[in-house]
């Protein structure tokens, strides 16, 4: 396998770079070059890029090699520089060499060029590996040796180059690499696959600022995917990485993301139940009286007569015990479990198609209803069908006190996993963004005759199904959508799929699908 050569070369012609190339590939290189003639570019490379070595003619437009050498210096690139050449005057020469040019290769006895860049190579791993042995040597100090033994992760060291001077069991045991074959390599044949590259960009620009930098990606490692933490610590000769597998730690945060999602639901539901307990005992203890006030109302109103200056007084305390009266009622399903007992199982089609007949009888000026729905879903669940449908009238009921008379509510019926997806989507004057957390709170109402228990009760219902309810404004506006998320029925799983929903809706209750 032939050596990879990252080259720089400055010359003043394309065809002596290609001529340049093939000495280097019958060599035994495998070259990666890149062809510059302007000293802005030769700034721009050095900076974003790591090279083996340089290959310069003497003179350029604009510039010379004692220029390039002087860019290398100031800098500390410590870059080898190669000059090729047909000049013959000695003078220039040796300024070449004495700024720092190793080696000076004649344009007619190009065969030299070879063993020179061989040369300045060896001695360029010679210098890798007497640092590597110096810090093998401060290892052994009593504090060094405390901080690297402890390290069960991967660790290691790069110098300037981002070569390995360091390489510890943790990152041997990532790699199969060992330590002795991980040394004076570049850290882009350490980690050749992907994310080698992004991290060595990652890498240089943590030492080019000396920042600390902590970043996470995720890579291959034993047939699975396994998700890492990398930590850059800039130093004088280099930078030291940490990596640490931090899998299971997401794992086990994403657990108990679930298990605290968990204990506020179970809690939430706690407290609706005491609510429900409470709230039922009230109303029952109300309701009774409430009726008798009724009676003797009605009856003291019979002897009065139908005096006209009465009337407002009949009508206001009417309102008011029928108001009270409401509200029992919804107090007492708020408190009501599901019973077993009426739970079956339903098509869901039909039990949206009796909700809106129900519905669409029992009011006036009600919006017009438009269906969408895959045609090859099965839509069954188990669910007590008036407790159900008291949820859909309920919806349909709130999203026409907040639309006009014209205006329509689509709803949409689709599959999610192993849930069966209702959607009730309205145009009318959506929800104020601050109240959206509240609409399903207990006694929470906009409207003022409203009891703040409607809502309330379709999520008990829902949630009481095993399924979820959430309300949210449209992307567009106006109006706003309630969705709601109930479990398939698992003993139909196996049944054939539930006819087309445009066959379903032939009984006037609505348009069909795209009507």
């Amino acid at each position: 396998m032939k050596e990879v050569l990252r080259a720089l070369i400055i010359v003043n012609s394309s065809e002596f770079s290609a001529f340049i190339k093939k000495i280097l590939c019958d060599g035994g290189f495998d070259p990666h070059i890149s062809t510059i003639r302007c000293m802005d570019q030769i700034k721009d490379v050095l900076k974003d890029e790591i090279w083996d070595i340089v290959l310069s003619e003497y003179y350029m437009p604009g510039f010379s090699v004692l220029d390039v050498l002087s860019l290398i210096n100031e800098n500390g690139y410590k870059l080898p520089l190669i000059l090729i050449s047909d000049e013959s005057n000695e003078e220039l020469l040796v300024r070449a060499i004495k700024a720092g040019a190793c080696d000076f290769i004649n344009k007619k006895n190009p065969a030299r060029l070879v063993p020179a860049i061989c040369r300045e190579l060896e001695e360029i791993r010679k210098k890798i590996h007497i640092r590597s042995s110096e810090f093998a040597q401060v290892k052994k100090e009593q504090k060094c040796s405390d901080i690297l033994e402890s390290i069960m992760d991967v660790f290691f060291t790069l110098d300037e180059n981002l070569h390995c001077i360091f390489w510890n069991k943790g990152a041997q045991k990532l790699t199969k690499i060992s330590v002795k074959s991980a040394l004076a390599k570049p850290f882009i044949e350490l980690f050749p696959e992907n994310p080698g590259k992004d991290i060595e960009t990652i890498l240089l620009e943590s030492m080019r600022c000396l920042e600390q930098k902590t970043f996470t990606f995720s890579m291959e490692h034993d047939s699975s995917l396994r998700i890492f933490e990398l930590n850059t610590y800039p130093v004088d000769y280099g930078i030291s990485v940490l990596m640490r597998d931090i899998t299971k730690r997401n794992f086990t945060e994403e657990f108990k993301k679930s298990q605290e999602k968990m204990r506020i639901e179970l809690s939430q539901a706690n407290e609706l139940r005491i609510l429900g307990n409470l709230t039922s005992g009230v109303a029952h203890e109300v309701r009774n009286p409430l009726n008798a006030i009724s009676v003797v109302i009605e009856a003291l109103f019979q002897e009065l007569g139908d005096k006209t200056e009465f009337l407002p007084y009949k009508e206001h305390i009417f309102n008011h015990v029928e108001r009270l009266k409401r509200l029992m009622q919804d107090l007492l399903e708020l408190g009501k479990p599901i019973e077993k007992s009426k739970v079956t199982t339903l098509n869901l089609i039909d039990v949206i198609k009796e909700s809106v007949k129900l519905w669409q009888c029992s009011g006036t000026n009600t919006p017009e209803i438009f269906f969408e729905s895959d045609s090859d879903i099965n839509l069954k669940i188990k669910a007590d069908p008036h407790k159900i449908q008291q949820v859909f009238v309920n919806i349909l009921e709130n999203a026409s006190q907040h639309s006009s008379g014209d205006s329509r509510i689509v709803i949409e019926m689709y599959s999610v996993d192993d849930s069966c997806c209702i959607s009730f989507k309205d145009n009318g004057s959506g929800v104020e963004p601050h109240y959206l957390e509240r609409v399903f709170d207990p006694f929470f109402t906009t409207r003022k005759r409203g009891t703040g228990l409607g809502l309330s009760i379709v999520k008990h219902i829902i949630e009481s199904h095993g399924g979820t309810i959430k309300l949210y404004n449209n992307d567009s506006a106006p109006g706003c959508t309630v969705q709601i998320k109930l479990p398939f029925d698992d003993s139909s799983k196996d049944n054939s799929n539930i006819q087309a929903l445009s066959d379903l809706w032939t009984t006037g209750v609505g348009p069909a699908p795209g009507a």
